[in-house]
């Protein structure tokens, strides 16, 4: 049986930073010029750079992770840090 230990769910933050990319991207695109889709479009994009600047660190050795995103796995799916090999998923670093 495996052991956890709770630690910040990342991937929740992860998930809503990516959400704020995603959605800030055809906002700024498609604005025609309207000064409060600028507004919400460049906010949302600096919500995803703080939050993945900031929030986006592995929990047991606390080093950024890559900034990539992987669209062939799902964002909930177990993570592995490249640098301590450490596994985490849901808030929980698994052994």
């Amino acid at each position: 049986m495996t052991k956890a230990k709770k630690v910040p769910d990342i991937m929740k933050y992860r998930t809503i930073a990516l959400i704020c990319l995603f959605i800030s991207i055809p906002i700024n695109v498609i604005n025609t010029g309207s000064w409060w889709l600028t507004i919400i479009g460049i906010s949302l994009l600096a919500i995803f750079f703080i939050m993945t600047l900031t929030l986006w660190k592995c929990p047991a050795c606390k080093t950024r992770l890559p900034l990539r995103f992987d669209k062939e796995k799902d964002v909930n799916d177990i993570y592995r840090c490249p640098y301590c090999d450490t596994k985490f998923i849901g808030g929980e670093i698994i052994d």
